[in-house]
């Protein structure tokens, strides 16, 4: 901000409190292709090339993110700007950041408890890839907050305008919350010694496994790394009754930390 602090009537140019100190700093330059404004890229050009604002450096900036949405989301133009070459040049790396690489259900099932773990049982089992690309982590919280306060659920879904929503069915979602029955991690860990003996049961039938032994896999696959943990001695129980190539999945492209959980878990399955 320019204001007049002098004798002689010349501004002064004053920084806003965040950018001064010492301590280290980043800035997030949101939606960043969203400007269709062609000098909207210059007026940013001091603090990105030169790391520098008024003419003042930003002391002890030690990084700048640009974050931008793609021109498209499932086939449907996005209102962003193409992007600028020149502007992209100014970045040491550039990442795609897929919705997977964000923690985002541990800090729902954090913060919401037990009505987040429904909602996320939905969203991994009952809808299909595109389903789960319409309701992203944003919509999810939405959702949740919305059946907090009995209001209808359909108003959380993205706008299409002309009076068109996102076309995902919630349907499965209303059952789930009003506890119709559903199987979950919890519903497993609930009734573990009948779960127990239906895997019993498909392991005599089948090396392969039966309905129920997929229908755990699929569950333990997609629980979240402190669901697992919450539930550890029944899962456990469990895992130890799936078929062996069922249990060799959990390892795959998982983070270490839930890696070092499935190695614990495999290290209390009897031997022999």
């Amino acid at each position: 901000m320019a204001y007049d602090t002098t004798t002689d009537g010349s501004l002064d140019n004053l920084l806003a409190g965040s950018f001064l100190g010492p301590e280290p700093k980043a800035i997030v330059w949101d939606e960043y292709n969203r400007p269709k404004d062609k000098a909207a890229f210059a007026k940013l050009m001091e603090i990105t090339q030169e790391w520098s604002l008024a003419g003042r450096r930003i002391e002890n900036l030690r990084a700048q993110i640009a974050v931008q949405n793609p021109p498209y989301h499932l086939g449907r133009k996005l209102l962003v700007a193409r992007n600028n070459i020149a502007q992209a040049t100014r970045f040491t790396v550039s990442l795609t950041v897929e919705p997977g690489d964000i923690p985002a259900n541990e800090w729902l099932i954090a913060k919401y408890g037990a009505v987040a773990e429904t909602v996320l049982e939905w969203w991994k089992h009952d809808i299909d890839e595109d389903g789960r690309a319409w309701i992203t982590k944003r919509t999810l919280e939405r959702l949740i907050k919305l059946h907090q306060h009995g209001l209808p659920l359909e108003m959380g879904t993205v706008y299409l305008g002309d009076g068109e929503y996102a076309p995902v069915s919630l349907t499965a979602l209303l059952d789930r919350l009003s506890n119709r029955p559903v199987t979950g991690l919890r519903e497993l860990a609930q009734e573990v010694d009948a779960w127990e003996a239906r895997l019993r049961t498909a392991a005599r039938a089948s090396s392969e496994g039966s309905n129920d032994s997929d229908l755990v896999h699929q569950v333990l696959a997609n629980a979240e790394l402190s669901q697992l943990k919450q539930h550890q001695a029944a899962v456990a129980r469990l895992v130890a009754l799936l078929p062996p190539k069922l249990r060799s999945t959990y390892l795959v492209g998982a983070s270490s930390e839930v890696q070092r959980f499935w190695i614990e878990v495999f290290a209390l399955i009897p031997r022999g």
